[in-house]
């Protein structure tokens, strides 16, 4: 007696592509939440920054500006990975009516040239009623794909990069800094604390 072996049966390629393209939409959509969780807590590490000042810890300042400085290249790590994702799902959903279509019009085309050719006016009619519901068929499966889809690094810095911020943080909120962040008042990029304020007058 020989143990029963079940047949697996194999996922079209139609329906791996279909598969595909949810999971590529479901991790666009994570990526994207994941952007927004890291410009959240980037927003957090700039008011520990603003603490800092009040406290006069500029080296507590410098740590949370590395932090913040980490989060936001998270998110925009994240953000133009969601991105690319998002083309990539808008390719492979266009790949994937194209297919559809082509597998079910083949066999019709070939219908009807027999029935062109025998002037069969009830053939004719049958068949371009078929052809009609291909296309209605195909657009509820569009619609039904768009439905399904709708519900579904702390390495160090440089020095200038995180004084800047810092600067950046107390020029955008007016705060004079204590004597006790000259290191970082003669340490930053002038042009991008200046570029910032001016963008904030705007």
């Amino acid at each position: 007696m020989g143990n029963k072996v079940e047949k697996v049966e194999e996922k079209s390629t139609q329906d791996v592509l279909f598969e595909t393209i949810f999971e590529f939409k479901m991790q666009a959509k994570q990526l994207a939440k994941e952007s927004k969780k890291a410009d959240r807590e980037k927003e957090v590490m700039i008011e520990k920054v603003k603490s800092a000042f009040s406290n006069n810890k500029p080296e507590a300042a410098k740590l949370y500006a590395q932090d913040a400085i980490r989060k936001r290249n998270e998110a925009v790590k994240y953000e133009q990975l969601s991105l690319k994702l998002e083309a990539v799902h808008s390719k492979l959903k266009s790949a994937y009516q194209a297919q559809k279509l082509n597998d079910n019009i083949n066999g019709m085309v070939t219908q009807m040239a027999g029935a062109v050719k025998t002037m069969d006016l009830e053939k004719i009619s049958e068949n371009m009623s078929n052809f009609e519901k291909i296309f209605d068929d195909l657009d509820a499966n569009t619609q039904l794909m768009d439905k399904a889809m709708e519900n579904i690094d702390a390495g160090s810095y440089e020095d200038q990069d995180v004084n800047t911020l810092i600067m950046q943080v107390a020029q955008a909120n007016n705060i004079e800094l204590s004597e006790s962040f000259n290191d970082i008042k003669k340490n930053h990029d002038p042009l991008k604390v200046n570029a910032m304020k001016e963008k904030m007058n705007n």
